[in-house]
């Protein structure tokens, strides 16, 4: 009798699930060679396309059925949601939009009119700069890219650093020093002082209880971003060493494999999955790193594949 593989012992919950880590982590369809043994997956529902219809949905998978009047009003849809142009990438129809119009702007342009969408042939260097100008002036400070974006009288991204190279260059022209440009940039940076940032981060740890990683201060709201304290101290690592701070797993011995085994049954448990790369560092305080180093491989799902089998995983998994 042939011998199963750690594939074969998976359930079809549990393949699927490796698909749809796969597109919440990564937010696009995985390929059949994306996801480690996707042949194995293709060959237990019969095709690639049937795995991914399953795992996330039929609308996700094809458009072949969708018309040209539901993409079109799926376009306006997005485009009064978000105030402004969508682009391709943000359409669940982008690619369909492409193939059946021709173009994303052609089919913008059937959306939402001709008057609606930018032709960019219609800017001229002089009119840009005149149109940052304006912006800039009712903002108040130094339009940036995402106010560019947002501003719907305003030409792409990719045409204004085609023609003047960067958004700097362009506030050059306006008259709008780099100085400036880059003040405004980082006007977040300077209500903030090194002492009020430890005092914060200090804050945050007791809030935890446990150390702070990256991802506690981007979901703290009361904190700005870690951009900001790489800013300010280089990194996370080199601000706790220069104020002697507590580091993840300092002053105790490397971290166990059953105790790795744990916390990801743990999460398994509550969430009914395995977790994303930045959900283990976050639920766990230890980088996946951590965790690929303590079980030798490079591949998170060969982690997962090994932790399934793992007795000790299935003890807390069934424990109510």
């Amino acid at each position: 009798m042939m011998k199963k593989t750690e594939i074969d012992k998976l359930t079809d919950e549990q393949m699927l699930d490796q698909l749809r880590e796969y597109y919440k982590e990564y937010e696009k369809l995985p390929r059949i060679l994306d996801i480690k043994r996707g042949k194995n997956i293709a060959y237990r529902f019969g095709t690639w396309n049937k795995a991914l219809s399953l795992a996330l949905g039929e609308d996700k998978v094809t458009s072949r059925d969708v018309s040209d009047e539901q993409i079109l009003s799926a376009i306006r849809e997005l485009n009064d949601k978000l105030g402004r142009l969508p682009r391709l990438r943000e359409s669940k129809y982008g690619s369909t939009a492409r193939r059946r119009f021709g173009s994303w702007n052609n089919a913008l342009e059937r959306a939402l009119g001709d008057d609606n969408v930018h032709v960019h042939h219609d800017y001229d260097r002089k009119k840009i700069v005149e149109g940052y100008k304006r912006l800039s002036k009712e903002l108040g400070y130094a339009a940036s890219s995402n106010d560019i974006v947002k501003d719907k009288r305003m030409p792409s991204l990719i045409y204004i650093r085609k023609e003047f190279g960067s958004i700097i260059d362009l506030a050059n022209e306006a008259g709008i020093s780099k100085e400036v440009v880059e003040r405004w940039r980082d006007y977040k940076l300077q209500n903030w002082t090194p002492e009020e940032l430890i005092s914060g981060y200090k804050r945050l740890e007791k809030q935890l209880g446990r150390i702070p990683v990256s991802k506690d201060i981007t979901d703290c709201k009361w904190l700005p971003k870690p951009h900001v304290f790489v800013r300010v101290f280089g990194s996370l690592t080199q601000m706790r060493d220069d104020y002697n701070l507590a580091k993840p797993n300092s002053g105790q011995s490397p971290i166990s494999k059953k105790t790795l085994v744990r916390q990801v049954a743990e999460f398994y448990k509550e969430h009914g999955r395995f977790p994303l790369k930045r959900e283990f560092a976050s639920y766990s305080n230890n980088s996946i790193d951590v965790l690929l180093a303590r079980f030798k491989t490079s591949s998170v799902y060969t982690v997962w594949e090994e932790i399934i089998n793992d007795p000790y995983f299935k003890e807390i998994i069934e424990k109510r």
